[in-house]
């Protein structure tokens, strides 16, 4: 959400002069996606496929006015010299600009490796949250391991976001003739068109078909190739030079499948889907009937495998601060240039990258409603009214849990800072640590403290006071957990704490 007459800049770097005739916006459907989850008006999809149109759709915040700070130009220096990238000084410009230009909340699907204790993107992130704007990043796409969330997301005072499952999947059945049915993952290759094909193994020098050396003919057949080190355009590429009609790709052991990307340069006559490592192996040598892509049930609200994790690099709070669904997101996305728009069509996307923008149309929902919320109020709404309720996620993999939209709106009772952090402690030292939450009520009281016996909590009036007394005797680990706070007719609020012992 945004104030009239914004500006609309593009950042370009420094000494870095674009080329005549080049234009000054270069789409990146990327954030054309995200804008369309934030604020796409209410459409019914058509002419996109059999499967999406006569859908109804929207961004989570209809209507709400969005501004782009084009951080990504096509002869931005650093996308020039680091293939799409963006400098971080170019980034921390448009911030600066955001908040100069009165814009109320600043989504960032973006994100690189932190640079230490003191990441510049972070604090200028921090400064702009202390300037009174919501501040949402994506948490990264560096998982399932620890210490994997990207800055700016490890700021202190952003809301970082991480990705869940959806309630359902575009996926395409493998059904084999003799029994067993498994599901596969669409990719950018062409779609199957519901034959019956015979599945069989790579064969030749190289199993991950990055060469075509010592293989057999594979002609009118659908090969099933291990993902690697070479690109999938690469892999297909080396199918249909052996005659294959398809390829079934299965992924890296204990890996979800992935939609795979299409490499420029190479031919894309040839369908090719992902399924999982194990499925893989149960496929080969069968004959199976293969669909066209449909969609597929799915639990949702589960941490998707490539959700990047915390605790947060160097400073070890806790991170992410919430979920959101991230993963198989249909949104609209558009190319255009000075001229204007030149094509637009709607895409399914996987990503925090995506997550984050469910979280900014949240907080500009929470905005129109309560125009009068500060930015703590309108974090604590989105952090302490999350759902927890998916068993076995520690804190440093979900933050506050999955944004409940309804509960936040329905908040009256806010908490700052939202969480408790107590970041490290090293060596020998006892791990014993207090911090005080301020509370926006004097009449809350404390139901219980999860995740440790380590920790405890109490409620001295509007003080919210939550401990870690680890002692000498707390191990090497990542400890966390949650602080129920019933505070009556105003609603109850879970606080997230976390606390890392290294010896």
């Amino acid at each position: 959400m945004a104030p009239p007459n914004a500006a609309l800049p593009a950042y370009f770097g420094p000494h870095y002069v674009p080329a005549p005739g080049w234009p000054l916006y270069f789409s990146a459907a990327h954030g054309t996606h995200v804008a369309g989850i934030i604020g796409g008006c209410v459409t019914t999809i058509e002419d996109y496929s059999d499967l999406w149109d006569g859908t109804t759709v929207s961004g989570v915040a209809p209507g709400a006015e969005l501004y782009d700070y084009n951080v990504f130009p096509a002869f931005g220096a650093g996308y020039v010299a680091f293939d799409g990238s963006a400098f971080s000084h170019d980034i921390a410009h448009a911030i600066e600009d955001a908040v100069a230009d009165g814009m109320q909340v600043i989504n960032m699907s973006l994100g690189g490796t932190v640079q230490g204790p003191h990441d510049f993107l972070a604090e200028v992130a921090n400064e702009a949250v202390e300037a009174g704007v919501v501040v949402v990043t994506s948490a990264g796409n560096e998982g399932p391991g620890w210490y994997t969330v990207g800055s700016p997301g490890s700021a202190s005072e952003v809301v970082a976001v991480g990705a869940t499952t959806n309630s359902r999947t575009t996926g395409v059945v493998i059904q084999v003739q003799d029994g067993g049915t498994y599901y596969a993952v669409p990719s950018q290759f062409p779609s199957v068109d519901g034959s019956t094909f015979n599945l069989v193994a790579w064969t030749g020098d190289d199993a991950e078909a990055c060469s075509i050396s010592g293989n057999e003919d594979h002609s009118g057949k659908v090969v099933l190739i291990s993902r690697g080190t070479c690109s999938f355009s690469q892999k297909i590429e080396n199918a249909y030079d052996t005659g294959a009609v398809g390829a079934v790709v299965y992924n890296y052991p204990d890996q979800e499948p992935i939609v795979m990307a299409t490499t420029a340069g190479y031919p894309d006559e040839v369908p090719a889907v992902m399924v999982s490592y194990d499925d893989g192996m149960a496929l080969m040598r069968t004959t199976a009937t293969i669909s066209a892509p449909t969609t597929v049930p799915t639990t949702p609200g589960q941490i998707a495998d490539f959700s990047s994790r915390g605790p947060a690099p160097f400073t070890n709070i806790i991170k992410p601060d919430v979920m959101a669904p991230g993963v198989d997101i249909l949104s609209s996305t558009m190319e255009f240039n000075l001229n204007g728009v030149t094509g637009s069509t709607w895409e399914l996307y996987n990503g925090t990258s995506m997550a984050a923008p469910h979280v900014t149309g949240s907080a500009a929902a929470l905005l129109s409603v309560h125009p009068d919320w500060t930015v703590d109020q309108v974090r604590s709404a989105l952090v302490n009214t999350a759902d927890i309720s998916k068993p076995g996620l520690s804190v440093f993999e979900q933050g506050g849990g999955l944004i409940d939209l309804v509960s936040a709106n329905n908040a009256t009772v806010s908490f700052y800072p939202a969480n408790a952090s107590f970041g490290i402690f090293k060596g020998n030292k006892p791990a014993n640590g207090s911090i005080d939450i301020a509370v926006s009520s004097d009449t809350c009281s404390v139901t219980g403290v999860s995740g440790s016996v380590y920790a405890d909590a109490s409620i001295d009036g509007s003080t919210l006071t939550v401990s870690f007394d680890g002692g000498r005797d707390a191990a090497t680990d990542l400890y966390g957990g949650y602080v129920g706070v019933d505070c009556g007719a105003d609603g109850f609020y879970t606080i997230p704490w976390g606390a890392v012992v290294n010896r």
